[in-house]
């Protein structure tokens, strides 16, 4: 079905008849142009879908949205030649303007010198930005570096309260590593039946993006069952859980399948 659609050209709005995102003009009317948000509901389109020459018109114009998924498309080589550093600058334009994912991507940037040059004050000052914000990622994020020591002191204390944060709303990465800092007793007192819950969550995740973390999950699983870690002991239940880590890529669930198998 085709649907009307305005674009702005110039400071103009150019209106058409589309399929899908090629419009052809049917008339120039010199009005204000639209909000970013008032072309979506005209177009009917998420703006993670819009094209580059779309994006760029609106990036430019000043959208934070815009800027960070033009951003997007230019990291990964969709529709445009691939260029961090011109990822880069559009990732800092919507991170200076508070949009937390794009502060998220810039931190990502700046830890690996990808487009910029390698700063890893910076990268934590923008991940810190975003995780204050409530981003999830960005929390997790913060939480393994303050676990592992990587770019800021290690403290097992904070990565606690951060990894907290991130899984209390669902996020399947934070749910295993809160486990694993409740099963290791690291920034919290250890407490297996705790770490048995949040893995629990997260091996029951239906995110595709996340069947490693699930296959992790479902591994630790198997270990607290294997040896009746705050849960009854049996192998049988073990095996199960070994076997969906394994059905979902880990390699070690795979081996600890096998042994119960083979007695």
């Amino acid at each position: 079905m085709q649907l009307l659609k305005k674009i702005v050209t110039n400071g103009l709005i150019v209106l058409g008849l589309s399929s899908g995102l090629t419009v052809s003009a049917l008339a120039v009317i010199a009005v204000e142009p639209p909000s970013f948000e008032e072309w979506l509901a005209v177009a009917q389109l998420d703006f993670s879908e819009l094209d580059a020459d779309t994006l760029k018109i609106y990036a430019d114009a000043g959208n934070a949205d815009a800027q960070f998924y033009l951003g997007k498309l230019y990291s990964d080589g969709k529709g445009v030649r691939q260029d961090y550093t011109k990822a880069a600058e559009l990732y800092l334009k919507a991170a200076n303007q508070g949009l937390a994912i794009a502060q998220n991507f810039i931190s990502s940037m700046y830890e690996s010198g990808r487009g910029v040059k390698r700063d890893v004050a910076q990268a934590y000052q923008w991940q810190l930005k975003a995780a204050n914000q409530g981003f999830a990622p960005a929390q997790d994020e913060l939480g393994t570096n303050y676990s592992s020591g990587n770019g800021v002191r290690q403290d097992y204390a904070q990565a606690y309260q951060w990894f907290s944060k991130a899984a209390d709303q669902g996020f399947p990465p934070s749910q295993l590593h809160l486990g694993n800092a409740y099963y290791n007793g690291k920034g919290v007192r250890q407490d297996y039946a705790k770490a048995a819950e949040l893995y629990l969550k997260a091996a029951n995740t239906n995110y595709a993006d996340f069947s490693s973390t699930k296959a992790l999950a479902q591994f630790n699983l198997g270990i607290l069952h294997i040896n009746g870690y705050s849960v009854r002991q049996s192998k049988i239940t073990a095996k199960e859980w070994f076997g969906k880590s394994c059905d979902n890529g880990y390699q070690n669930g795979c081996d600890e399948y096998r042994k119960l198998n083979q007695k």
